[in-house]
């Protein structure tokens, strides 16, 4: 068994995919997930693959506790916590990390502050690190601020809550209420896919209604409602939007369509562990795993491999994966499935507090099961120790060794042949990628040999790799450095030679870019740039967008959204008006193009079109 990484960077992958909100992905719901969602935790590195959040500095300490895991009825990173007052209010994460463990001599477990407070809560593994915790930074003095530390509150945990409003029969939130007397497969169709069981043309009228809402909501924003183009069309498109939108271009596949699986293990419904899809979330009190076998969305390979899975784990004598006390082993399964008909199975556990021999043994017979798959034959197989309490496949300490088959699998879309490794971004839907990237083909006017294209959040190249051929140049940049080995390995394998690929922050990669490009537009005044981004979720952060506008030489801008509510900052930002902060143009947003690459679900993306206004 090969260690591929002891220290592999995360990608955006699920960040790109709406659809993890609906079960798809595994550990969706966890603790930190919650957390985050819920009390607007703060990060202090977000880099372009999320928009800064922001909490006011009157949130008192039971709303901005965060959730961990229980021990009798509370969360374990609850229990050891403290509220430490007196910082220096610039101070980030990353200080006060660095405070804590050279003051502790070990590291906290997790730091929430916000913006421009004088206050954080510090948590820890264990009753005795927050007591040594609490004698070392009482009265520290750092920046010129006294620290002053307290023991904090723990917050309930909702699965305890949950069961107590259940023992005393009080009337639960109909928000987070499930309608119990449902078949099993129906309440997790519901979750999963909640446009399961209505015609599909129906599903795109729904979404043609709720993204025009959506993007009607996102020039109501103070520093763009007003503008010239955006008042004269609302009065002339329908929904009084700003700009004409086009019907939902619909999925050429509406079942079975998801290359990407992603199954929680957990306990089911009949207390057997289950491979699938939970019925609810960590904070509705719900954690019972059901079968994916009546998904309509998911890939049969993928239900069937799931299924032989199970079956393993079942016979295995090590548990599932706790969630409720972060104890166990299997934690998640992730089938990626190509068109050719290639498969590649990821298994997540926790090797951390097993014992070493009887791990081995439950490895060797993971391995024979897939190695010896027929129905179907699994190309490629791996395994992820992941110690983490949310699991998340950024975790910078996750290993990842490669049990057996092929390195990668290989798809192919527009004629173009991609290699997509275990962490690498691609579309879950292939057919109607292609759909999608047709219409950014014809999108793009200005697509001629006199274009540079430059492919903001480019993954492993599935956007300017196929456009390669119609442009004079192909700049892709990603965060994620695996995202970008492969891109320039499927630019080899295609013969695809004015494509250059570059990891890094966008904000940062496009000023070396533009330079570049200002040396070409010397030796041929007719070099125009379009820029094309495909952000995930919470959109490209601020720094991007500005730098993006900032350059004028980008003169046309395709933003492929996911998300069209995170992409709302975005927007205003990119079509303001010009001011002492914004000196460069505007851009104008001239059409908006539904493509549905989640039938069942409802998500569905939106290609924006913008150019610069006219001066």
């Amino acid at each position: 068994m090969d260690t591929v990484s002891s220290c592999v960077q995360g990608s955006s992958d699920s960040q790109h995919d709406p659809a993890v909100g609906d079960g798809s992905n595994t550990e969706t719901c966890t603790e930190e997930a919650s957390c985050k969602r819920l009390y607007n935790e703060t990060d202090d590195t977000q880099g372009q693959s999320g928009a800064t959040k922001h909490a006011d500095s009157d949130i008192s300490r039971k709303d901005i506790a965060c959730a961990g895991s229980t021990r009798a009825s509370e969360f374990t990173s609850e229990i050891y916590k403290l509220h430490i007052r007196g910082l220096n209010r610039n101070i980030h994460h990353s200080g006060i990390k660095k405070v804590v463990c050279n003051a502790c001599g070990f590291p906290p477990v997790k730091v929430i502050k916000a913006k421009n407070w004088d206050h954080c809560f510090v948590t820890f593994r264990s009753e005795e690190q927050c007591t040594a915790a609490l004698d070392a930074l009482s009265g520290l003095h750092d920046r010129g601020c006294t620290w002053q530390a307290k023991r904090a509150e723990a917050k309930q945990d909702p699965i305890q809550n949950k069961r107590r409003r259940v023992e005393s029969k009080a009337s639960r939130d109909t928000h987070h209420c499930v309608d119990d007397s449902l078949p099993l497969h129906e309440r997790l169709s519901n979750k999963v896919t909640p446009l399961w069981n209505k015609p599909y043309d129906q599903q795109l009228v729904l979404k043609k209604n709720e993204l025009r809402k959506k993007l009607k909501q996102v020039f109501t924003e103070s520093t763009i409602r007003d503008l010239q183009w955006v008042v004269t069309g609302r009065k002339e498109n329908e929904g009084g939007i700003p700009c004409p939108m086009d019907a939902v271009v619909a999925s050429p596949v509406v079942e079975g369509y998801r290359n990407k699986c992603e199954f929680t293990i957990g306990l089911g419904v009949d207390g057997l562990p289950t491979v699938g899809h939970p019925l609810g979330s960590y904070y509705q009190g719900i954690l019972q795993v059901v079968g994916p076998t009546h998904c309509k969305h998911l890939a049969p390979a993928a239900i069937k491999l799931a299924a032989a899975i199970q079956a393993m784990i079942r016979e295995s004598s090590l548990k599932y994966y706790n969630r409720e006390i972060h104890e166990g082993f299997w934690r998640q399964v992730t089938i990626r499935t190509s068109s050719s008909g290639e498969l590649m199975c990821i298994v997540m556990v926790k090797k951390r507090d097993q014992d070493e021999d009887i791990v081995a043994a439950e490895i060797s017979k993971l391995k024979t099961t897939l190695a010896e798959m027929q129905d179907p034959v699994v190309t490629s197989s791996y395994l992820v120790d992941n110690a983490s309490v949310s699991g998340a496949r950024d975790d910078t300490d996750e290993i990842v060794y490669h049990l057996g088959g092929t390195a990668c699998i290989s798809e192919t879309l527009c004629g173009v042949s991609f290699q997509i490794s275990p962490k690498a971004f691609f579309q879950v839907n292939t057919a109607a990628a292609e759909v999608l990237m047709g219409i950014v083909k014809q999108s793009c006017a200005q697509l001629d040999k006199n274009t540079v294209l430059l492919d903001i959040c480019c993954g492993t190249g599935t956007i300017g790799i196929p456009l390669a051929r119609n442009v004079h140049k192909v700049y892709g940049v990603d965060i994620c450095e695996e995202s970008i080995v492969d891109a320039q390995a499927n630019c080899v394998s295609n013969n695809v030679t004015n494509c250059e690929y570059i990891a890094g922050k966008a904000e940062d990669v496009i000023v070396r870019i533009m330079k570049g490009v200002a040396a070409d537009v010397q030796q041929n005044k007719d070099i125009k740039v379009v820029g094309i981004v495909d952000p995930p979720r919470p959109g490209l952060h601020k720094s991007v967008i500005r730098e993006i506008r900032r350059n004028e030489g980008i003169e046309q801008l395709i933003y492929i959204s996911c998300s069209i509510g995170g992409a709302g900052a975005n927007v205003a930002e990119l079509c303001r008006p010009r001011s002492k902060r914004v000196a460069s143009t505007p851009f104008v947003l001239k059409k908006a193009i539904p493509v549905d690459l989640f039938p069942q679900t409802l998500h569905c993306e939106l290609l924006l079109v913008f150019e610069r206004a006219l001066v």
